[in-house]
């Protein structure tokens, strides 16, 4: 580690991860900026944080809302490994298993398209918005996505999504429409 930025939760509610051309970062839930902060800790001086460094108890206020996608190389798409289970309720799919097509599958050609520039770039990904609708309500959405790196690629994306679900639309069926703003800023300008 670099020492640049204390490891853990406390300390990241001090500071807000910006992108050195001035570009904000807009984070809100103070959740997915925990989890931006212990990634820029585990970083450091690296392009990104190797995944085997993660330590789950450093964000655990995420985990129920947290993610991981794998790039399936083969069908030049992404997979889920593993969904925490708020994503689970919010998506209401299995989703461990499943491709970026088969669970987005309107949008899925934008999706793999921002996912492989988070990994090639690398770069972080920041979502936010009414991305998810009912029939009666727009569900609000904060997404953050992560490029670690596995061996020698980065093959891996950490994230988490954030939601507030209004009252009266539980238990209605749930449609992906992404009509959030999206952000999207170089690894090498987060800081």
């Amino acid at each position: 580690m670099s020492g640049r930025h204390q490891v853990g939760p406390a300390s990241a509610r001090h500071r807000e991860p910006s992108a050195d051309d001035g570009q904000s970062i807009p984070v809100v839930d103070e959740r997915i900026r925990d989890l931006l902060c212990y990634w820029l800790d585990l970083r450091g001086g690296a392009e990104v944080p190797d995944a085997g460094s993660f330590d789950p108890t450093m964000v655990a206020a995420v985990l129920p809302h947290f993610w991981i996608l794998k790039r399936d190389r083969e069908a030049g798409s992404w997979r889920f490994s593993l969904a925490g289970e708020e994503t689970l309720k919010l998506t209401r799919r299995k989703l461990v298993g499943e491709s970026v097509d088969q669970v987005f599958a309107a949008q899925a050609g934008r999706f793999n398209e921002v996912l492989d520039t988070v990994a090639s770039t690398p770069a972080v990904c920041h979502m936010i918005g009414p991305m998810y609708r009912t029939d009666s309500v727009a569900v609000l959405v904060e997404r953050l996505a992560l490029p670690v790196r596995t061996d020698a690629s980065v093959d891996r994306i950490y994230g988490a999504t954030m939601y507030r679900w209004p009252h009266r639309a539980y238990g209605e069926n749930v449609r992906y429409v992404c009509d959030g703003s999206l952000t999207v800023v170089p690894v090498a300008a987060v800081r």
